[in-house]
């Protein structure tokens, strides 16, 4: 098979061992480009159009474009910048800035968040932050999964509000499955705490507001049970 296929225009060349470039090397019409020295550039082109398909600049950044602009950006230190338009993994009809779509009718994960670990104290993990704000760092909420025991078992938090308020976690799943809202350390299937005094933990009730209970201390009330009747559900 050939090392280097070129063709334009009907006209195309083919070699086939190795391309070894030194100093200066130009196609007419800047189609392919290679310069040395201290304001190196890497041009290729596919079409006659002025607008560089593939270019490297000095200092490592590469760009990838079309005839509308930029599309890609591959930064010296590795970062990849999506300059317009969405981008779709698995598709070519893209909605969103990220569409991944997968044709299976079974579960198949479309992200994976991996951290290498062992640590089992709950302080390693991943998450996921949301921004509403200008300022990328105002992150109002957050889904955290962090390592809490052996063979990479991990918990879920939630958490709400600014991160530089004191108490942003609002809810926590624990590996075993117990539900804490308002405790990190939940005991039991769900287990529910607030802090407050006098007030009411959990309300439950219709939307006529005329059956309720409502559990909690309240007017020296643990327990609060509004409607029309309690028997054996009949």
């Amino acid at each position: 098979s050939a090392s280097l296929l070129y063709s334009h225009s009907g006209t195309k060349f083919v070699l086939n061992k190795p391309l070894d470039v030194t100093g200066t090397t130009q196609v007419t019409a800047s189609e392919f480009r290679i310069t040395s020295g201290a304001a190196y550039h890497t041009h290729l082109n596919y079409l006659n159009s002025g607008n560089n398909i593939i270019s490297q600049a000095n200092g490592g950044t590469t760009a990838i474009r079309n005839s509308a602009g930029t599309l890609f950006t591959f930064g010296s230190t590795g970062n990849l910048l999506v300059h317009s338009g969405d981008v779709g993994i698995g598709t070519q009809s893209p909605d969103t800035k990220l569409t991944m779509y997968h044709d299976n009718a079974s579960i198949t994960p479309l992200i994976k968040l991996w951290t290498a670990s062992a640590d089992n104290t709950g302080s390693h993990g991943a998450s996921i932050d949301f921004v509403g704000s200008s300022d990328k760092t105002a992150i109002g909420s957050r889904i955290i999964a962090t390592r809490e025991s052996a063979g990479g078992k991990m918990d879920l938090r939630f958490n709400t509000g600014r991160n530089t308020d004191s108490n942003t976690e609002k809810m926590r799943i624990m590996a075993g499955g117990n539900v804490g809202i308002g405790t990190d350390s939940p005991d039991l299937k769900l287990d529910v705490t607030h802090a407050t005094a006098a007030e009411y933990i959990a309300t439950f009730q219709n939307s006529g507001n005329n059956n309720q209970l409502k559990i909690g201390n309240q007017a020296q009330g643990y327990l609060n049970i509004q409607g029309a009747r309690i028997d054996n559900g009949n």
